[in-house]
């Protein structure tokens, strides 16, 4: 757990800093390429750190599953990304919206009736499961989004840099991820009970 916390403290913390920073003094396409190190470095410790896990028998891929929900997936990305420069109403995107519900239903379908499915569904009747499922995408899409406004709203109204942005960012996304509000609330919570 805390090599997980480590990663996901560390890239929100200090991404945007790097991110600006090279997105100023180079290009923004460098920031694509800069994954390339740390990724290479993750996979060769992966490689020496994790127990070799191939003795293991896995269950067969369900590729049915895996090109019905690619084929949702991209037709509808595409869809939603190009419709206000075609138009909702142009066939092209009326045709990609048509194949990603047939083949969002076409999953739903096989994933039901299939041995080893891509994607347990059968896990959805289960409340709890649901219902913190649904809490979380919608926590993920509110934080995502602020996030997004966010730099936006420093980038283009208030006129900032690209590095200077990810140093206004720096403080919040620090204290956020260093678990500074948890531990607030337990001292609030020690206080407020007698």
């Amino acid at each position: 757990m805390g090599l997980y916390g480590l990663g996901a403290t560390f890239g929100p913390v200090v991404g945007p800093v790097i991110g600006g920073y090279i997105t100023e003094t180079l290009n923004w396409r460098m920031v694509f390429l800069f994954n390339i190190g740390p990724g290479l470095m993750c996979m060769a410790l992966a490689l020496l750190m994790l127990p070799n896990l191939h003795e293991r028998e896995s269950p067969p891929l369900d590729l049915a599953g895996l090109l019905t929900l690619s084929i949702f997936l991209v037709s509808l990305m595409i869809a939603l990304s190009q419709g206000y420069r075609q138009g909702w109403t142009s066939p092209f995107i009326q045709r990609l919206l048509i194949a990603a519900t047939a083949s969002l239903v076409l999953f739903i379908a096989l994933e039901l009736n299939v041995k080893n499915p891509l994607i347990d569904l059968r896990l959805y009747t289960n409340v709890t499961f649901s219902a913190a499922s649904v809490i979380i995408l919608i926590f993920f899409m509110s934080f995502t989004g602020s996030n997004f406004l966010q730099v936006i709203l420093v980038q283009r109204l208030l006129d900032y840099p690209a590095t200077q942005a990810g140093l206004v960012f720096l403080p919040g996304a620090s204290c956020s991820r260093s678990g500074f509000p948890s531990r607030v609330a337990s001292q609030i919570k020690s206080v407020a009970e007698p």
